[in-house]
């Protein structure tokens, strides 16, 4: 959790950076001692056997928040064409 936190700080920074802002503006918002809407979820999902079968573990969905981390060992975010 801690590493994520350091990525999101250094993506929040990199962001406030290029839109001209304080490097901490973002960051500021999101301190990991107040409470906050900030929601870890692990999911396992076991991939389909068959190629054809084309269903996902989630359905469709959007994310909400400033940032989504997704780590994976299949490769990446699927998306159904």
């Amino acid at each position: 959790m801690k590493h994520c936190q350091s990525i999101v700080a250094l993506i929040n920074s990199t962001i406030a950076t290029q839109f001209g802002l304080a490097a901490d503006t973002f960051q500021s918002l999101q301190s990991p001692e107040r409470i906050s809407n900030t929601m870890i979820r692990f999911l396992k999902a076991m991939a389909s056997p068959e190629t054809e079968d084309l269903r996902t573990a989630l359905i469709h969905h959007t994310d909400f928040g400033t940032l989504t981390l997704l780590a994976n060992v299949v490769g990446g975010l699927q998306i159904l064409s």
